[in-house]
Parts: C-alpha cells; structure tokens; sequence
C-alpha cells in the first residue's frame, strides 16, 4: 500500500490521454501521435487500444463544456484547449484544404506559423510538406478565400442584375 494513501492522501490518477499515448507510442513506435497510433491500431485489429482510444475522447467530450465562445475572433484561451480542438479539427477532416479552411475560419486569431505546426504534428497529408509550406498554405486559403467573397460582394452591390446574352447559345431553336 501507497504510504500516502495511507494518510489520507489520495494517488494521483494518470492522464488516461497519456497513457494511451504512452502505449500507442509502445506498440507502435515511438514519435506516433494519439491518432496516428489508433490508426495503426484499426489496420492491427487492435481492439482493446481502439475502445480505450474512444473511452478517452468520450471522457474527454463530455468533460468540455458545450460554450462555443472559443469561436469569437477575440477570444484568448490557452493554447492546450487550442491544439486539443485541432487536432480534433484534424481527424475529423481528412482532405488537407477542407481540414486548413476550418481551422483559419475557427481559429482565426491564431498565428498561421502556430496552426501550421499543430498540422505538421496531426494531419496525416501534411507529415511530407515543411512548416513553412504549410504556413504558405493557411495564408492562401485565407487571402484567397477573402479576395473571391470580396469580389464575388463587390459584383452583387453594383453589378447588373439582368439577364447576360450568352455568345455561344443560339436563341432561335
């Protein structure tokens, strides 16, 4: 027995987050993030890794209150809570664009050199780009995605709302 169990001092419980961490990188490699350890553990036939992996992100869900202020442009929360939302972000999209189109649009005050590197460490598409590229990424998505719904804003204020005459079809069939 724990001699501070012993005086009324209570263990402390492991991260179940670290520990499945801990046994991913075990099983299957060191340097293995969470989910790409659960993704090694789908194509073993590891089941008891996969439900303890869901065991967590469910604990992990209903810990989380369900306050959706972290989604303001202003809001200044901690990092850990940041790259926890990421790397959900992350898993849940596996198309790279559509996975940096959501971070920029819901991360939008955090810095693109930040978000690239939460991408290198949990997007399986973005392991082979640099940091760097990665940044280059989340700034065109953001510029250009700017400039097309400026522009396509710009044509519905001021541009003419009749019909256009279409050169290629023939109007008298």
């Amino acid at each position: 027995m724990n001699g501070d169990s012993a005086q009324g001092v209570p263990p402390i419980a492991p991260d179940p987050r670290a520990e499945l961490a801990r046994r991913g990188a075990d099983a299957y490699g060191a340097g293995t993030s969470l989910h790409q350890a659960a993704a090694a553990a789908a194509q073993a036939g590891d089941g008891s890794f996969l439900l303890d992996y869901i065991r967590v992100l469910e604990a992990e869900r209903e810990s989380e209150p369900a306050d959706l202020s972290w989604l303001s442009p202003q809001w200044q929360g901690s990092a850990k809570s940041a790259v926890r939302r990421l790397e959900i972000i992350c898993q849940l999209f596996p198309d790279l664009f559509v996975a940096m189109l959501v971070a920029v649009a819901t991360h939008q005050s955090a810095p693109r050199a930040a978000l690239a590197k939460v991408f290198k460490q949990f997007h399986a598409e973005a392991q082979h780009l640099t940091p760097a590229d990665l940044e280059g990424l989340l700034t065109s998505i953001w510029n250009g995605g700017r400039q097309a719904f400026d522009a396509v804003l710009r044509t519905r204020k001021s541009g003419n709302k009749g019909a256009v005459a279409l050169s290629w079809v023939k109007e008298d069939l």
